[in-house]
């Protein structure tokens, strides 16, 4: 048993020195390895750039949630109106609404009535100008309690 084995063996070895046996890929496998392999990219590109959208979308109403938390404590502050309510004041303290660097200016524009505001913000990933980012913009309304994108 073992001298067929090492029969065998001699004769491989004899055969790889002679440059018979080779093995390897041909021209047409390669091709299709590498067709098959652009397929798959063609397909998750386009699905990763909608998840890196969706992921700025996300951070800017994560930023609208922390501007709502802070004009509560303000309208907590000043006996349950928004008088005299700004992005500078919310943003320091004791309110510290500080959005992510990737989120615009808020713009924060209180009623008539002191009674309510909304705030507007986008992801300056889509752009720096609302016109820029348009479809990404979103607003968040205190009488309504809801963020809107539009």
């Amino acid at each position: 048993m073992i001298k067929t084995i090492n029969n065998a063996m001699a004769k491989r070895r004899a055969a790889l020195e002679a440059g018979e046996n080779e093995k390897g890929f041909t021209l047409i496998e390669l091709m299709v390895v590498i067709i098959i392999i652009g397929i798959l990219a063609a397909i998750a590109i386009p699905a990763f750039l909608n998840q890196r959208q969706n992921a700025w979308d996300a951070t800017t109403k994560s930023d609208l949630a922390n501007g709502e938390i802070a004009a509560a404590s303000y309208s907590v502050a000043t006996n349950g109106t928004y008088k005299s309510m700004t992005y500078t004041l919310l943003n320091g303290a004791p309110y510290n609404f500080k959005p992510s660097t990737e989120t615009s200016t808020p713009i924060i524009t209180v009623s008539a009535d002191f009674q309510s505001y909304t705030i507007q913000t986008w992801n300056t990933n889509f752009g720096t100008t609302a016109a820029g980012a348009a479809g990404h913009i979103f607003t968040f309304d205190s009488t309504t309690g809801l963020t809107v994108k539009s």
